[in-house]
């Protein structure tokens, strides 16, 4: 067996510490965006005129030099998959590539040598920088930005300045109220839906971002985060690791709702309940995240896409890559479930009517897929270890 592809699983089927294979796959889809990056900025260059063109290339010349560490660090948070999302830069390249600027205002281990934003950086909605957890305005620029130690300062051609802290989502000073939009943070993620991407008419968020949230709902978030760590400290860890920052949805009348996608690697996107519908969420979009970084580099079985093949949580047929996403997410789940009645005396009903449903319907999915998948040598080993898992349950 290949020693180097087991390692790249080790942690993607189940939860695990940190510093598994699963954890250095997600260093290196990161560090893989630093080519599209490089060549959409050269792209962009013929695209641009003169004084652009001199910001693109002192941008390249900067993303060129960066340490693979830092560059890891300054495009770690998700919108860096929006920016370099194919469709993204289809739509408008030089829009895509000026923004990539965001990413190393605030970054950790970027905090020296100052330089200026251009207006046609800022896009009609204005720029979420996503270090310091700010939009700034459009119509505001050029915005001069000065990195000092643990702060930037913002100074706009009218006067107005800011100093906001690096990397703790806060706003420290007021004096920029008309340029600057400062978010909130949730249980250390910032909360996304006041930020363009989240409504960008590319993304399939349905139903869109809750304009309001209130305090007692997100609250929730902290309130699922410790019921985890509880119940289950591995995965709270790995919801850290691979999930960093939160998009609201409104709770339908009739379901909770939760997604995640490729536009936004890492943002935990849901409809919030009660501490344990919040936590099953997190287990279950943190592991599409997880198995999403597999998919990025390998498709696991070979699969034409036709949807045609029975699902347990679906009526409509689905693709086979679907049912074993199914598969793999509510094993996490319905693990979930067993530890939640085992250590929440509380809550051991409940948690013991959702474990048997989703236990059976896990089963039975599997049995449907194990006679007709056909897995590639890194699928080989991902799904052996999926079924030894689903047996266990």
């Amino acid at each position: 067996m290949d020693t180097h592809l087991t390692a790249d699983c080790d942690g993607a089927c189940l939860p695990a510490a940190a510093g598994r294979g699963i954890d250095r796959v997600h260093a290196r889809t990161i560090a893989a965006l630093r080519e599209p990056a490089l060549g959409l900025l050269v792209h962009a260059y013929g695209l641009a005129d003169g004084p652009t063109q001199r910001f693109i290339t002192g941008l390249h010349d900067t993303l060129t030099s960066l340490p693979m560490h830092d560059w890891q660090a300054a495009f770690h948070p998700s919108v860096a998959f929006f920016n370099l999302h194919p469709a993204v830069i289809e739509r408008d390249p030089l829009a895509a590539a000026l923004t990539l600027v965001r990413f190393i205002v605030g970054a950790p281990g970027l905090m020296s040598g100052g330089f200026v934003i251009p207006e046609s950086a800022f896009a009609s909605e204005g720029l979420y920088f996503p270090h310091l957890n700010v939009v700034a305005a459009p119509g505001c620029g050029p915005l001069a930005v000065q990195p000092g130690v643990g702060a930037v300062r913002f100074t706009w051609t009218d006067g107005a300045s800011a100093d906001l802290p690096a990397g703790r989502f806060e706003l420290a000073r007021p004096d920029a109220e008309s340029h600057l939009l400062p978010l909130p943070a949730v249980a250390g993620w910032p909360l996304l839906n006041s930020v363009p991407e989240a409504h960008d008419a590319g993304l399939p968020v349905l139903p869109a971002p809750a304009i309001s949230i209130g305090a007692e709902e997100l609250a929730l978030v902290d309130d699922a985060h410790d019921l985890l760590q509880a119940v289950w400290p591995e995965a709270a860890a790995a919801t850290r690791r691979f999930l960093h920052s939160l998009i609201v949805q409104p709770a339908p009348t009739d379901h909770m709702t939760s997604i995640t996608l490729d536009f936004l690697q890492g943002t935990f996107i849901a409809s919030l309940r009660d501490a344990v519908q919040v936590a099953d969420a997190m287990v279950h979009e943190g592991s599409h995240a997880r198995l999403a970084l597999l998919l990025r580099r390998d498709g696991l079985i070979v699969d034409d896409g036709v949807a045609r093949h029975a699902s347990p949580w679906r009526e409509d047929p689905r693709p086979l890559k679907g049912v074993i996403n199914g598969v793999h997410a509510f094993l996490n789940v319905a693990t979930f479930y067993r530890r939640l009645g085992e250590r929440r005396p509380d809550l051991a009903s409940l948690a013991a009517e959702l474990y048997e449903a989703q236990r059976q319907k896990v089963r039975e999915a599997w049995a449907l897929c194990a006679a007709v998948v056909e897995p590639t040598p890194l699928g080989h080993i991902f799904l052996d270890e999926l079924a030894l898992e689903v047996e266990r349950l």
